[in-house]
């Protein structure tokens, strides 16, 4: 069986689940409405990514806690996280 892989940032945990958001590598050919819901992380390579990618606010996810690894791949650093709540902030959410 092969498993597929998702990057997710992690916004905390309730009971069995955990609400998060997706982070993707996909930007070009977005329309401009999914294009303003995706915010750079600028210091992807230290938060432990391979590629440039985007934390997408489009929607909080909401997972069962048996279907994500509890080892994290890595953290975003604090300029990221401050730039996050910028972007939520200036989004009304």
């Amino acid at each position: 069986m092969t498993e597929n892989v998702v990057q997710l940032l992690i916004l905390g945990r309730e009971h069995d689940e955990f609400a998060v958001y997706a982070i993707t590598t996909q930007y070009e050919g977005k329309s401009p409405v999914v294009k303003s819901h995706l915010l750079p992380i600028n210091d992807w390579k230290s938060s432990g990514l391979h590629f440039p990618s985007f934390i997408d606010v489009g929607e909080i996810i909401y997972i069962l806690k048996e279907y994500v690894d509890s080892a994290p791949l890595g953290y975003l650093s604090d300029g990221d996280k401050s730039r996050l709540i910028e972007f939520l902030a200036k989004r009304g959410g």
